[in-house]
């Protein structure tokens, strides 16, 4: 062992309450300071450029209904303010102006506010939306099971709209009066974590929970 070695270092000094009790608390400061700034340091996410998540190259997933199809569709240019906003449009938005919380992943038995739900769009979610005044329980059992088995997902009914289910990511948008289990996957798996931000934890105490 080496004389340098063997000197005691400032956190053990304060240990064994050898430092002046000024120096001892100034230490600690300081370590607490550290530590902190390495657990968060308030800095919002970094955003993704636009061409790393909206590519034009995608195959997007349609569903066929009575013979009629419908496409993915893509949305460009979106805003991403922190407003507090009401979200009634038809078709529902796929990005946009929302609230500054996101809502906890999960099924919503209750609808969820669409300025929530936006949010989670921005960080990579896919959400599920229904509207079925005549009853869809047996498509409904089908998300539900999909939503509790895929990380990053949200479903809620929406009653603005007037097809019957829509699938969301940030900048594409599914709507259909059917439900295809393979394309559900198939949306997923496409366009999961393609979004200006790739955050999957959870929001803040406070925001929205199932």
């Amino acid at each position: 062992m080496t004389e340098a070695s063997r000197q005691p270092c400032a956190l053990q000094m304060v240990a064994r309450g050898v430092l002046h009790p000024t120096m001892r608390y100034a230490l600690w400061l300081c370590a607490g300071f550290v530590i902190c700034g390495c657990l968060s340091t308030g800095d919002p996410p970094p955003k993704r450029a636009a061409e790393t998540f909206l590519d034009a190259g995608l195959a997007e997933p349609c569903m066929t209904c009575e013979g009629q199809t419908t496409c993915t569709s893509v949305i460009q240019n979106l805003s991403a303010a922190h407003v507090e906003i009401d979200i009634t449009s038809d078709p529902p938005p796929a990005g946009g102006d929302h609230n500054s919380c996101w809502a906890t992943y999960g099924i919503y038995n209750d609808p969820l506010a669409g300025q929530y739900w936006l949010h989670n769009l921005e960080h990579g979610a896919v959400v599920y939306l229904y509207n079925c005044p005549d009853g869809c329980a047996d498509d409904i059992a089908t998300l539900e099971s999909f939503v509790t088995s895929h990380p990053r997902t949200l479903l809620t009914a929406y009653p603005y709209m007037t097809t019957r289910f829509a699938i969301l990511s940030w900048g594409r948008r599914l709507l259909s009066d059917c439900l295809d289990p393979s394309v559900v996957e198939q949306f997923y798996e496409d366009h999961v974590d393609r979004a200006p931000e790739s955050i999957e934890s959870g929001p803040p105490s406070g925001c929205p929970r199932p």
